[in-house]
């Protein structure tokens, strides 16, 4: 019984390592929003072992500059001065509504 308690310590000890350097390979390479958040987040997987790398796979798409949403200036979209799409009114000279004849 304490050799498999002991295999499944060294069993998770190494998944943390694992998962240790792959978080601070991902960090090291990848492109953050903000760059002085690299720092901060090598530090964090560094200092808290097994659960740093899990708190920074949680945290991964909003950190990332690959899933940052683009930004985009309003002014651009909406052109008040753009030309009015033309509507032509609904029914005929008489007043009566030709929409479902």
């Amino acid at each position: 019984m304490a050799s498999i308690f002991l295999l499944l310590i060294m069993f998770l000890a190494l998944a943390s390592l694992v998962a240790t350097i792959w978080a601070a390979y991902d960090i090291a390479t990848k492109p953050f929003v903000k760059e002085g958040d690299k720092v901060l987040w090598l530090i964090i997987v560094l200092l808290l072992g097994g659960i740093g790398p899990i708190i920074y796979l949680t945290q991964r798409k909003n950190l990332l500059a690959e899933y940052a949403q683009p930004k985009y200036d309003h002014d651009d979209v909406l052109d008040l001065n753009a030309p009015r799409p033309q509507v032509r009114e609904r029914g005929n000279a008489s007043g009566e509504d030709d929409y479902l004849v």
